[in-house]
């Protein structure tokens, strides 16, 4: 409770997870509302306060989320703590639009908006960065060591 910023977010205490983007406070703020409504903390006057903060923030901040596991923590969030609101339909249809976008972006074998990953190299030292379905192609070829 004692790490939340003005603008309702929250601030990250441990120091190596911490990061600074818009993108990371939604997600961060997300869990937390997730956590204390599934554990119904939210009957807690300091609970019920942080919530509402997490709440204003999130909906502060629609139209600046550009990531689909913000938007997909988000909407959870929202969800689980007011069924019928328009920001809630709001992050909702962006998502859908994000999975749209995605599907066709998939087909068309663009590198749009998907989840990379770092893997060591069997043929060098070096680490190679790949979307995620050329890493599973690799694998299934036997170019990258999988075993670290």
């Amino acid at each position: 409770m004692r790490q939340r910023r003005e603008d309702g977010s929250l601030k990250e205490a441990d120091p190596r997870l911490s990061q600074e983007s818009l993108q990371y406070k939604i997600m961060l703020a997300a869990d937390v509302m997730i956590s204390l409504l599934e554990c119904n903390k939210d009957e807690e006057q300091e609970a019920a306060e942080l919530i509402m903060g997490l709440v204003t923030f999130i909906e502060n901040n629609i139209d600046n989320i550009n990531n689909s596991l913000a938007l997909a923590k988000a909407a959870y969030a929202m969800k689980l703590f007011e069924i019928d609101s328009e920001s809630t339909a709001q992050i909702i249809t962006k998502l859908k639009e994000f999975m749209k976008r995605d599907k066709l972006s998939k087909s068309k074998k663009s590198s749009g908006h998907f989840v990379y990953t770092v893997v060591p190299s069997k043929k060098s030292s070096t680490e190679t960065i790949l979307p995620m379905d050329k890493w599973k192609a690799s694998i299934r070829e036997g170019q990258v060591d999988n075993r670290k």
